[in-house]
């Protein structure tokens, strides 16, 4: 009896299904999820990238002050703005193209306090170094 029940609704759902009907529903379906998979790729390099404490590594092999100075100016004065215009950009029209209904004000916010909130989490284990060392 149940058997036969469920028999029966499987073959008329089978017999119900037409090929234009499934066409218009995997053709959205397979541009959503490819969407979400390089939206999700992008999000993963991307956090790699921009969660690094010392994203460039200029100062690095400079020994005397002077030039130094003028690498860590070149880092944070000049290059991180322009890299991190580069990425809220990239996640601004990411976030645009997956959500139709958002207004591209909140699509801007949502992108920039991402951004800001991955570069405050990447400073975090040097804040509390220096709280640590203050209060021994």
């Amino acid at each position: 009896m149940i058997l036969e029940n469920v028999t029966s609704e499987i073959n008329s759902f089978i017999s119900n299904i037409s090929v234009t009907e499934a066409s218009n529903t995997i053709y959205p379906l397979v541009f959503f999820v490819v969407g979400i998979v390089i939206y999700s790729i992008f999000v993963f390099k991307f956090y790699k990238f921009i969660s690094r404490r010392d994203i460039f590594r200029l100062t690095k092999g400079y020994d005397t002050s002077k030039l130094k100075k003028i690498a860590y100016a070149l880092e944070y004065i000049f290059l991180f703005p322009i890299i991190a215009f580069f990425w809220f950009l990239i996640m601004s029209s990411l976030i645009a193209m997956l959500s139709e209904v958002v207004a591209i004000e909140n699509v801007f916010m949502i992108s920039i306090v991402t951004i800001a909130t991955i570069r405050i989490t990447a400073a975090i284990p040097t804040i509390i170094d220096v709280l640590t060392r203050c209060l021994e």
